[in-house]
């Protein structure tokens, strides 16, 4: 039995690769797409979610200030998730793979 080799997807997959190598930051709403917050929660955006949550969130100092156990439980009883670290873990998983696969 013949494999046959992929070399092109081979050269994209590790084109992909090394351009999230370079990446320094992913913004939140970037790898938060709305596809993901659709799928496990009753929200359309992370908009919709930041403006449900009751907190204002309008800057990266706005996200930061909101304490930790108030957001968490916010996530727990609002998303399929059991934790904000349990959440952000499975979007960034979406995301790697997304982009690593991304043209093949």
């Amino acid at each position: 039995m013949k494999i046959k080799s992929n070399i092109d997807g081979l050269k994209k997959l590790t084109k992909n690769a090394k351009a999230m190598s370079e990446t320094s930051q992913i913004k939140l709403k970037d790898f938060m797409t709305s596809k993901f917050i659709s799928n496990c929660s009753n929200f359309n955006d992370i908009e919709h979610l930041f403006e449900a949550s009751g907190f204002t969130v309008e800057s990266k100092e706005d996200f930061e200030a909101i304490p930790d156990d108030k957001w968490n439980e916010f996530i727990v009883k609002n998303t399929s998730f059991n934790s904000w670290e349990d959440m952000q873990k499975e979007a960034m998983n979406l995301y790697v793979k997304e982009q690593l696969l991304k043209g093949l």
